[in-house]
């Protein structure tokens, strides 16, 4: 069979993030997993797959895709930190989302001012 790389994958996921199909970039992430190997310290196929469920607004998947990361000892981008909180805000004035464990789980990602 033909074996996918991480660069086939993240062409893939860029795909699914286009298409707004947050399901399927989750389905390919959770392959890419299986098929383990030095895939494990690349950061891109999580903010892809984040990216896309944010889009949809599916905060509480890229918030699972955070903690996936931080278990995995992954760094976070800035970016894909402030996509979760837009995408958890939006939900929150779109549908009366109410604060629960999860979304403060959002919180716990963003950088401490040391100034203070």
């Amino acid at each position: 069979g033909l074996a996918l790389d991480v660069a086939a994958y993240g062409a893939c996921l860029s795909a699914c993030e286009a298409a707004s199909r947050w399901s399927h970039a989750l389905a390919l992430l959770a392959e890419l997993q299986q098929v383990g190997g030095a895939w494990r310290s690349n950061v891109i196929p999580y903010h892809i797959t984040a990216s896309a469920c944010c889009k949809a607004g599916r905060w509480a998947e890229a918030i699972s895709l955070m903690e996936d990361m931080r278990e995995g000892c992954l760094s976070i981008s800035p970016t894909m930190l402030r996509h979760v909180v837009q995408s958890y805000q939006d939900a929150q004035q779109r549908d009366g989302v109410r604060t629960d464990i999860r979304s403060r789980t959002v919180l716990s990602y963003a950088p401490v001012d040391k100034k203070k």
